[in-house]
């Protein structure tokens, strides 16, 4: 009879936007067993990012990217290749997430909690967050600030041209201290289902 197969361990994530006010996070349940493109993938959708840029892991000092990433990197490594449960291994409690090079959205991953496998273990999940993503190419954290000052200032000279670019094409009015945890995991089990999470597949 062949060895059962050892379960991956779940690990209790804390993504944390760096430099920007209102503070952005988000508290997440994901397996162990993925990879970190697929990892990548999923903080796109936990945090609200578009997937329309270049992204890296930075874990112990080593990073972490897709094969074809063009940005000049020899001593990149393929994130395809590495499990999150092999990162948090090299890493210990915490790594870096990067997004957007130009913009500069950096992030730190903390390893809150390591829990057992158990029912549902397979599907990654949003468990709480605080603030609203900042909306792409707004410039970064400073750019970010700037944005969120001009809109809240209709005696700025570029006020109405920064509304109607960061509310023209939303149904609901941006809030920056708003978060939708349904929504969001909404969006989680979309991608899970695009990544074969959705149910158990070994």
């Amino acid at each position: 009879m062949p060895a059962r197969k050892t379960l991956p361990p779940v690990f209790c994530l804390k993504v944390t936007l760096r430099e920007v006010e209102p503070a952005v996070w988000r508290r997440a349940r994901m397996p162990g067993d993925l990879k970190l493109h697929e990892v990548h993938e999923l903080l796109q959708k936990l945090m609200g990012w578009q997937n329309a840029h270049l992204h890296r892991f930075v874990i112990a000092g080593q990073e972490y990217g897709p094969k074809w990433s063009e940005y000049g990197m020899a001593k990149i490594r393929d994130e395809r290749r590495t499990t999150l449960e092999r990162a948090v291994k090299l890493a210990g409690k915490s790594f870096q997430y990067d997004y957007d090079f130009g913009d500069g959205w950096d992030h730190d991953v903390i390893v809150e909690e390591t829990l057992p496998w158990g029912k549902g273990s397979w599907i990654p999940t949003c468990l709480e967050g605080a603030a609203a993503c900042p909306p792409e190419d707004c410039g970064g954290p400073i750019g970010y600030a700037q944005l969120l000052e001009a809109v809240a200032d209709p005696t700025h000279e570029s006020y109405e041209e920064l509304n109607d670019w960061l509310n023209g094409g939303r149904d609901i009015k941006f809030e920056p201290s708003h978060f939708n945890l349904e929504s969001t995991n909404r969006f989680l089990r979309w991608t899970a289902k695009d990544l074969r999470r959705d149910a158990r597949s070994r």
